[in-house]
């Protein structure tokens, strides 16, 4: 079981020519867009409203002068790709239509989120001709088609950007001097991310954990020489039975990681295995879902996390929503072992735990009480680095200069994130059980404390705990 949580994606910036940029500005739409009167459904159970949706989005689009209608219906048409996911192969017909439209119709920017779908859906004649539109680009520091290719995330997708990382290496044109961030950038960096997010989706075996340094590629020509022309990574989705559960399944590939949520709070008997099919998560990732339990959020101070890592969040929170002993144990360790600033692990170990709910959460919980030795070893480590002997607090100083430094260094303060973190437990205990010792606006001092894990020691056989109605996460 790892402990480990991957670099901070707030360090890395990953730049991507247009057409990957329409698409992920596309999902972002849609998922913030979609309204409960158009929006198609997993739980409808009705693929042939969605693919009635699609041909509705046809005809809106391919209308003469059709700009004002676009404008006024703008939500309903935005929802075309979840229909397309609920529809499954039902909407490669009509979608090779929208495929087809005019690239100055009114439509034609979400033209590429069709190819996408088209392609993931299994049409080969719209894949291998993005394929051959992408044999036309340049090589150069941005994804470009490349992107796409890592939105669909099959077998040839993922070989082809290892071959790509492999044989450019040493391109020169893989770097810019001026990035998007107004700095040099480095292409490849944006290869090997997309390349590690299929990773994160699909089951790849020995995925080298490697950069593209003269050593990396080596591990990389290794890899590919082994498993090239093999066919490991189909979706999840396909080897799911039941067509719901399958539908949940196809919106996490999509790019819709609270869909994993869902298949856990559906409660059903296949669940689970549904579940297990997916990478199995590493620790440290964030909860999805960022509008629920908010009072907790409030907590984390900037950062949104990627659809990948949310989905190894999703995953890790599902599975032991559904009884995984593992998953519990990983989330327990996010939250006493991780220091506060690695991705606020903590702080989403807490929500992890208060989603989940019942006996094995509370226990973690009131266990943490007191007992969060990451941030406390943070807080040590930072306020021995404050006081530690330089030229800006002296290198040689005599006893009052110390006592001095220690002063101005005020060991308390470093310690803001556990007595926060504290608070946050304390807050969300009463909400997880019935007729709780003390009420959530409780201070989180030793007294309170000791009386929680006191009222935990005598009524934890016999505790009621709290299972609050929780929103979909369709």
């Amino acid at each position: 079981m790892t402990s480990h949580a991957p670099s901070n994606p707030r360090s890395r910036f990953r730049a991507m020519r247009t057409p990957i940029v329409v698409l992920l500005l596309f999902l972002t739409v849609v998922a913030a867009l979609s309204g409960p009167v158009f929006a198609q459904k997993c739980s409808d159970r009705n693929p042939n409203r969605a693919v009635a949706m699609l041909e509705h989005y046809y005809r809106v689009c391919s209308a003469p002068h059709s700009h004002d209608q676009v404008m006024e219906e703008g939500e309903k048409l935005g929802d075309f790709y979840i229909a397309a996911q609920v529809a499954d192969a039902r909407a490669i017909p009509v979608l090779r239509r929208i495929a087809a439209l005019p690239k100055g119709s009114e439509c034609s920017g979400s033209l590429y989120m069709v190819q996408v779908a088209l392609a993931k859906l299994g049409d080969q004649r719209t894949y291998a001709a993005m394929k051959e539109v992408w044999k036309e680009e340049t090589p150069s520091p941005y994804l470009g088609s490349l992107g796409l290719f890592a939105e669909v995330g099959d077998d040839w997708a993922l070989f082809t950007l290892v071959e790509y990382l492999i044989d450019h290496a040493d391109d020169p044109r893989m770097h810019a001097e001026i990035g998007p961030s107004d700095a040099p950038y480095d292409g490849q960096s944006g290869i090997l991310q997309a390349i590690r997010d299929i990773g994160l989706m699909r089951r790849i075996p020995e995925l080298p954990e490697a950069d593209y340094s003269p050593a990396g590629i080596v591990k990389w020509k290794a890899w590919l020489e082994k498993y090239e022309g093999r066919r490991f990574a189909r979706p999840v989705s396909e080897k799911v039975a039941d067509p719901y559960l399958q539908c949940l399944a196809r919106r996490v590939e999509w790019g819709f990681p609270d869909a994993m949520l869902e298949i856990a709070r559906s409660g059903d008997e296949s669940a689970m295995s549904v579940l297990r099919k997916f990478p199995a998560p590493a620790a440290g990732q964030p909860l999805g879902a960022r509008n629920l339990f908010p009072e907790i959020l409030r907590y984390e101070d900037g950062g949104i996390p990627d659809r990948y890592r949310e989905a190894q969040g999703n995953l890790e929170a599902g599975l032991a929503k559904l009884g995984d002993q593992q998953m519990l144990e990983q989330i327990a360790i996010e939250l006493t072992g991780f220091p506060y600033y690695w991705d606020f692990a903590p702080v989403e170990a807490v929500r992890k735990l208060k989603f989940v709910g019942g006996r094995r959460a509370v226990d973690i919980l009131i266990g943490a009480l007191g007992n969060l030795k990451g941030m406390e070893g943070e807080g040590e480590r930072n306020f021995e680095q404050c006081i530690e002997p330089s030229v800006y607090l002296g290198l040689h100083r005599t006893p009052e200069q110390e006592a001095f430094v220690r002063k101005a260094c005020d060991h308390d303060r470093y310690f803001s994130h556990v007595r926060n973190t504290n608070a946050l437990v304390m807050m969300t205990l009463p909400e997880m059980v019935r007729n709780p010792p003390l009420p959530a606006d409780a201070p989180a001092t030793p007294d309170n404390v000791l009386r929680w894990k006191d009222w935990w020691a005598r009524n934890k056989d016999q505790a009621v705990f709290v299972h609050r109605p929780i929103q979909s996460f369709e």
